[in-house]
């Protein structure tokens, strides 16, 4: 950000702190502020709101907000999962791609199990890797893998944002799918862009 790399934990709460939790009509949603190292107020907050009720998918959508009074240079956003497909006694057999066609990312294994994400807009860039390496520091950007496995994949994606003036917002729309095969993903992706405008309003 700006030329600086933040790290921050997720159990960080002096560098990114829920402001907010609440749940209205199927919808959580949480509000997250950062604030960087050496900064006394937050910069940026992140707007999460989440849909899933009775359906093998998810809604999500992310919106990042400049609430600084400086411009926020360069600004990158990141999805990174570990799905661990079969649980903790088989997650070592997943398999993983990335279509560039559909920007459709997916996890799966032998077990007829299938978890896929997409997003709009499309990302800049994506991977596929171990957990333990997905490490952004110098090289910022995502390696573009398109295949991985057999072994433990996590999925990545990111959106370039460009710069971020005060006041100003960008929002991704995320889909999460789970099914039993290809044709089933298919079709659940259709029905669950089709629920997005009327549920995530």
């Amino acid at each position: 950000m700006n030329g600086e790399i933040q790290v921050c934990g997720s159990t960080d709460s002096e560098r990114l702190a829920i402001t907010s939790n609440e749940y209205e009509e199927e919808i959580h949603r949480f509000i997250l502020q950062n604030t960087p190292l050496f900064k006394e107020s937050p910069i940026l907050q992140f707007e999460i709101d989440v849909w899933s009720y009775n359906e093998p998918f998810m809604l999500i959508r992310h919106t990042t907000r400049n609430i600084s009074d400086e411009k926020i240079k360069d600004f990158k956003l990141y999805n990174i999962m570990d799905f661990d497909i079969g649980g903790p006694i088989s997650y070592k057999d997943d398999l993983g791609s990335y279509d560039k066609d559909t920007g459709i990312i997916k996890v799966y294994d032998q077990s007829s199990l299938y978890v896929a994400m997409t997003s709009n807009p499309t990302p800049s860039k994506w991977d596929l890797d171990r957990p333990t390496s997905f490490k952004l520091e110098a090289n910022r950007d995502l390696q573009g893998r398109t295949k991985l496995g057999p072994q433990d994949i996590a999925t990545g994606l990111q959106w370039n944002w460009g710069n971020l003036n005060p006041t100003d917002s960008k929002s991704v729309d995320l889909v999460l799918v789970a099914s039993k095969n290809p044709q089933e993903m298919d079709s659940l992706f259709q029905r669950a862009k089709d629920m997005f405008g009327k549920k995530m309003q």
